[in-house]
């Protein structure tokens, strides 16, 4: 009998000690999710200004190669010819 109360104690124990990692771990994830949240809308953020920035880096270089002393006609062309993809490109889009 006492054979049975040493099970019950020493699984009593496990029992309890389980349950804890168990709340711990559950408190963890939680941490975790709310880091996870925020780390995504950190990067979601910085990439919309990554986007912003390089369309602004877009717009400074076609202003320069407009307004280049040693303009270069064919660069020039190149610059409208991509832009203009760039515009049949999102045409093509809001078509779909």
């Amino acid at each position: 009998m006492e054979e049975m109360s040493q099970l019950a104690t020493g699984f009593k124990k496990r029992f309890y000690k389980f349950v804890s990692q168990y709340k711990q771990a559950i408190e963890e994830n939680k941490q975790l999710k709310s880091e996870n949240e925020r780390i995504k809308a950190d990067l979601d953020y910085k990439s919309r200004e990554v986007e912003k920035l390089v369309g602004l880096q877009k717009k400074e270089d076609l202003k320069n190669a407009f307004l280049a002393s040693d303009y270069d006609v064919k660069k020039a062309k190149q610059n409208i010819s991509k832009i203009v993809r760039e515009i049949d490109h999102c045409i093509a889009l809001l078509n779909r």
